[in-house]
């Protein structure tokens, strides 16, 4: 029968400990690059503006990670409605909607009012000097009618 207490020698513990230790370190660092620790991909602005005169005007307040916050100026002389969920983030694999969150996802702008909205996107997956744009097509809307307004154009980091 074997004794319960048996005592290992102490360089032979000292080793077990170690090699232990060097192989978990391992297995934890394997699971945090798969799991995605690291650095997020960030959005960087390549313009502070987009507008189209007369009618809307939007202006790039902050990226935040994820979050794009701007400022919507309505130029018309009748009232913008704005759809938040209709702003898309244009990338190399296509057009991707915004994450929900928020309060309201229709905003009202009275003639020469501006409105901060902030829309969140999944960048899961996009690269380092990959570009992107916001695009607005169909989320400004004056008298049931889309405003034309070019794209915002970013580039990942």
């Amino acid at each position: 029968m074997t004794n319960p207490t048996h005592k290992v020698a102490p360089t032979r513990r000292f080793f077990l400990q170690a090699s232990s230790l060097f192989v978990g370190a391992l297995l934890l660092g394997g699971a945090g690059q798969l799991i995605g620790c690291g650095t997020a991909s960030q959005l960087v602005a390549q313009r502070g503006e987009v507008f189209t005169p007369g009618a809307a005007r939007v202006v790039l307040m902050s990226t935040s990670n994820n979050i794009v916050t701007v400022d919507v100026f309505n130029q018309t002389a009748y009232p913008l409605v704005i759809y938040r969920d209709l702003f898309m983030l244009s990338t190399a694999t296509g057009m991707r909607s915004r994450m929900p969150g928020g309060v309201s996802n229709v905003y009202t702008v009275r003639p020469g009012g501006v409105h901060t909205v902030k829309v969140r996107f999944d960048l899961t997956g996009m690269r380092p000097g990959e570009q992107a744009a916001l695009v607005f097509q169909n989320a400004l809307i004056v008298n049931g009618q889309p405003l034309p307004l070019e794209p915002l154009p970013f580039v990942v980091q």
